[in-house]
């Protein structure tokens, strides 16, 4: 009889044990999930298929121009309507080849600006431009 009790009393401690891992494993889980939400509330990747509009700094759609240097694109040509007068950076991606340049405007007409390119590049092997006009 005596035994008996012990074995009861020993199962009943461990009951309580085992418990313990699952709740602690149960609680991790609860603590990643918020991380993860919160971590990914409010941000969209190139996967994602949300998307979300922006002003934009110029009242027309931009176009853009080479400049050529012999055989090379050495820079862009950028037209483009200014929504206000301020400064501007204008970024311009041309395959690997990179350029920008800031500029001062004053009322909204239509105007080109230049935005050399670093390093000049064979217009054979441009495939794709990147085009960014940032208000100051």
């Amino acid at each position: 009889m005596a035994s008996q009790s012990r074995n009861a009393k020993r199962s009943g401690f461990r009951s309580i044990f085992n418990l313990i891992p699952w709740a602690i494993a149960i609680v991790l889980i609860i603590g990643v999930l918020a991380v993860v939400t919160e971590a990914k509330a409010g941000t969209v990747g190139a996967a994602d298929s949300a998307t979300s509009s922006v002003g934009s700094p110029s009242l027309t759609a931009p176009s853009i121009g080479w400049e050529l240097d012999r055989t090379e694109v050495v820079g862009t040509q950028i037209t483009w309507t200014p929504e206000s007068s301020g400064s501007y950076t204008i970024n311009v991606m041309v395959g690997d080849s990179f350029g920008s340049a800031t500029v001062w405007v004053s009322g909204s007409v239509v105007r080109t600006d230049s935005v050399n390119i670093w390093p000049a590049i064979d217009p054979m092997y441009v495939e794709s431009v990147n085009l960014v006009i940032n208000e100051n």
